[in-house]
């Protein structure tokens, strides 16, 4: 899976982190935000609790459409899972826990609105999200975002 692949980190080898949230990048996306949409409410050596929310669109947008996140982590047991929630309105927010694995765990974000011009690659290439994420839309109206977030203390820079 994606994220066993990024977060095998080898034993002698450690992450250093300026944050407790980092983007990873995973690709091109037409839309930025200078706010994270992961915020971390308690971590320690095993697991990490944060919530994702949407920051694309202002509070005061009045585009109401139909718009989700899918949220692609690593469960307590250690199982990928995906799970999707509409994002109408700027207050959305969703809590999750995931497992850590060597220090991090790994979050993908698969993200979707019918706004147009709000999300999509540059060259208009589809996204292609998990099937276990199971939520339906324009895959050119689509971007995927990949955090890594920090277990434990922070260790500083």
């Amino acid at each position: 899976s994606s994220v066993a692949n990024v977060i095998d980190i080898e034993s002698d080898r450690s992450v250093t982190f300026c944050s407790d949230v980092r983007q990873i990048n995973v690709g091109q996306c037409t839309a930025e935000s200078l706010v994270s949409p992961i915020k971390i409410v308690e971590q320690d050596e095993s697991s990490v609790t944060y919530t994702v929310s949407q920051v694309w669109r202002g509070c005061n947008d009045e585009f109401t459409g139909h718009g989700f996140i899918a949220v692609d982590y690593l469960d307590l047991e250690g199982d990928l899972t995906c799970d999707t929630f509409a994002t109408e309105g700027c207050l959305n927010t969703k809590t999750y826990t995931s497992q850590c694995t060597n220090g991090v765990t790994v979050v993908d974000l698969y993200v979707y609105d019918e706004a147009p011009d709000l999300f999509g690659a540059p060259d208009g290439a589809p996204i292609v999200m998990p099937a276990a994420c199971s939520q339906f839309g324009d895959e050119r109206q689509m971007c995927h975002f990949r955090y890594m977030l920090q277990c434990g203390e922070t260790k500083g820079c």
